[in-house]
């Protein structure tokens, strides 16, 4: 409250008890005290505004904004505070600096204000106290669409803010819509007669205002972040002292701007370091229980030659691989899990998972490809099939029930410096993406469609930002979309997988120690390997994993061992077995493994990497190439 000791009101909320007026607030009002007192507060106030003075009263005290009845059937806008005083309640108004306003629904203490809304409302009405008869208001502007969003507005009938909010931004709109655009203050001496408002009359009728004079509020990189404004009921031309102040007070304002965005910027950072580490945790345990499953599907499945039975455990096995991907998707999107880096030939990468996709895309949808020979990338398999399974399936998604086409496409990138650059390309004949939402679509849990997570193009971008590519979106609504993924080209020849050696043998050399803190991925794990014909130690610990290597360590032939446990942690039972042995052949495993750890571990010699739920195959494919080398 500005509490203009010239105008002010005192007085008991109830009927014949104690008022006092100022003089100069009197005559505004035009009633005595004798004639106030003869009605209770609420029935001076506009029947809108009542709702915040009930409100008010229910608390212990409390701050808010209401009109008061003057003679002249006006309004006059008035700043309380309400305290009680031994159970009577006593209310102290402050006018707010402007005239009398017209009957009309006002800003309520209940209204939900954002942090940044107070604090424009407060610089707003810090620039009309010392700017005595004008009101002030703050427009900005508003990225997505263009146009101007209305900041602060506090004097001002909630009529006018919302003709004013969504105002586009134009050379000859309106003196706030004109400063935005050509980045210069804008002085409009009468509002009847310039023709910047002449579409806008109506809505300065609304306020009563008939001058306006605005500056631009600029960000400290020279962006225009809105605009600035002082009001005048009658035509005036601005003195230059009250154009230096409005100024001033738009600097204050765009640095104010800055700050508030670089704390959201900061704690929106602080949320995804906290997703980080909880997406990590909820991997790790879910693909732990996830292994069991999957595990004792495997080995059901390979036991039994019933083919109904056989069938239903295939459905486990798929369900899991599902809820996998999922996780991974999860994973991906906040930048972490495991990578397997290989040199990888694109076009033969694309061609064997579109001839899976074929089946799963809508029948009016035609998937093409135009791809170049000979284009090879470093990077990780599996992650480059997810990233091309969600381009792809978007695209079809985006087609609809329409007839329509998805085509993929590679080629060179054409660039005289740098390194060699592959372009893949999603390009589809769906219904493009508004401009607004291009800029939201890799945000998380963001989805255009009802039933959608919002996790594919979140994932997508985890995986390119982790590999370092580049991936650029080219839309617009009615004529398709198209994904272009920029990657390094790597000259050398594509990776083969190598055929899974034998676990029978006739090496003396079969013992596995297991090391897992999960009882139940420490069981599967170990009856898969004894299934190879392995013979398997046990470990729920670091420290039993080392008492066994101690005592066992000249016939372990290979250590499969969980990254992840209470006490001593995987990587510093790793260095331990490698101190007690250099030449141990020991297989990492988790159901979160951070990229960088990994890379630590590959560069002291690990024999393997195992990312949760594992697979039989892949479990009996890793320790087997890890034993063969011990031998």
């Amino acid at each position: 409250m500005s509490q203009n000791p010239h105008q002010l009101i005192v007085r008991d909320t109830s009927v014949g008890g104690f008022v006092r007026i100022s003089d100069q607030l009197a005559q505004r009002i035009g009633w005595s005290c004798e004639e106030l007192a003869e009605r209770p507060l609420a029935e001076w106030i506009h029947p809108d505004d009542r709702a915040a003075l009930t409100q008010a009263l229910s608390q212990t005290s409390s701050d808010f904004s209401a009109r008061h009845a003057s003679r002249s059937n006006g309004w006059i806008p008035i700043n309380w505070r309400v305290r009680n005083d031994g159970g009577r309640w006593y209310a102290f108004g402050d006018p707010r600096p402007g005239p009398a306003t017209t009957p009309g629904p006002a800003r309520r203490a209940s209204d939900s204000k954002t942090a940044m809304g107070r604090m424009l409302d407060a610089m707003a009405l810090i620039v009309e106290a010392r700017n005595p008869g004008l009101r002030c208001s703050i427009l900005l502007v508003d990225p997505e669409s263009g146009c101007v969003r209305v900041g602060a507005g506090p004097s001002f009938p909630p009529e006018y803010n919302a003709a004013i909010e969504g105002m586009r931004i134009g050379p000859a709109v309106g003196s706030c819509g004109t400063a935005v655009f050509w980045n210069l203050p804008v002085v409009v001496e009468d509002i009847g007669r310039d023709p910047l408002w002449s579409d806008l009359r109506g809505v300065a009728r609304i306020a009563g205002v008939a001058a306006c004079w605005s500056q631009p509020i600029l960000a400290t990189n020279g962006d225009v972040l809105g605009a600035m404004a002082l009001y005048d009921v009658v035509p005036n031309r601005p003195k230059q002292h009250e154009m230096n102040g409005l100024a001033i007070a738009a600097h204050m304002v765009g640095l104010a701007i800055e700050r508030e965005n670089l704390t959201a910027q900061l704690q929106q950072t602080a949320k995804m370091e906290a997703l980080g580490v909880m997406a990590g945790g909820v991997a790790h345990d879910f693909n732990n229980l996830l292994g069991v499953v999957l595990g004792s599907a495997e080995l059901m499945r390979a036991r039994t030659r019933d083919a109904d039975l056989q069938a239903l455990l295939g459905d486990i096995v798929g369900a899991v691989a599902t809820a996998n991907g999922l996780c991974n998707q999860m994973l991906a999107f906040v930048g972490h899990g495991a990578t397997a880096l290989q040199t990888i030939d694109c076009s033969e990468t694309i061609r064997a998972l579109t001839k899976l996709l074929h089946v799963s895309l809508p029948k009016k949808v035609t998937l093409r490809l135009e791809l170049s020979e000979g284009l090879r990338v470093f990077a990780d398999q599996n992650q480059l099939h997810q990233v091309l399974l969600n381009l792809i399936t978007n695209a079809a998604e985006a087609i609809g029930n329409q007839v329509g086409e998805v085509v993929v496409s590679t080629r060179m990138a054409s660039s005289r410096s740098g390194p060699e650059c592959i372009e893949l390309m999603v390009t589809d004949t769906g219904c493009g993406i508004a401009p607004e939402i291009q800029q939201r679509i890799f945000d998380p849990f963001f989805s255009t469609k009802a039933d959608g997570r919002g996790l594919g193009l979140a994932a997508v971008k985890g995986i390119v930002d982790a590999h370092g590519w580049q991936l650029r979106v080219s839309s617009s609504p009615g004529s398709g979309t198209t994904f272009t993924l920029s990657m390094p080209r790597d000259r050398r020849e594509p990776t083969l997988a190598a055929p899974p050696p034998s676990l029978h043998n006739h090496s003396a050399v079969t013992l596995v120690l297991v090391v897992d803190d999960e009882p139940g991925v420490r069981k599967v794990i170990s009856r898969m390997l004894e299934g190879a014909g392995m013979q398997v130690l046990q470990a729920a610990n670091g420290m039993e994993a080392i008492d066994l290597f101690r005592a066992h360590g000249a016939e372990i032939g290979c250590v499969v061992l969980d990254l992840n446990m209470p006490g001593l942690d995987g990587e510093e039972v790793f260095l331990v077995l490698r101190t007690m042995r250099p030449d141990a052949r020991i297989v990492v495993m988790s159901g979160y493994a951070a990229q960088e750890t990994i890379a630590r571990f590959r560069g002291h010699g690990v024999a393997g990497v195992l990312q949760k739920p594992i697979s039989m195959a892949t479990l009996l494919l890793t320790v087997g190439e890890a034993m063969a080398t011990a031998r």
